[in-house]
């Protein structure tokens, strides 16, 4: 079974997004809640192929890339989120995330 590299190249998806503290950092450092929201854009290549030899001794054939490396996803995307963190006293910190 020879060595084969798979590689995928070129600039991926676009994000355009925004995030916003709920309370003034500057008035309430020791607490906080963030909200996230954005729009992922399709701008990157979901079609990469590669050469591949699958058997021995015969010509290499044109196959995609594994999804996982693809730059990008084909697809739009609503991006939300929230973030927050909590002091308890002066050593310990909180923090809490979530996305989808």
């Amino acid at each position: 079974n020879p060595i084969f590299t798979s590689p995928a190249e070129g600039i991926g998806n676009s994000i355009i997004g925004a995030k916003r503290w709920m309370w003034d950092p500057l008035k309430n450092p020791s607490h906080n809640i963030q909200i996230t929201a954005g729009l992922q854009i399709p701008t990157g290549n979901d079609g990469v192929k590669n050469n591949v030899i699958q058997t021995t001794g015969e010509p290499p054939v044109t196959l995609p890339v594994d999804y996982s490396i693809q730059p990008g996803t084909g697809g739009w995307g609503l991006l939300l989120g929230v973030n927050s963190f909590q002091n308890v006293g002066k050593t310990v910190q909180f923090w809490f995330g979530a996305a989808a």
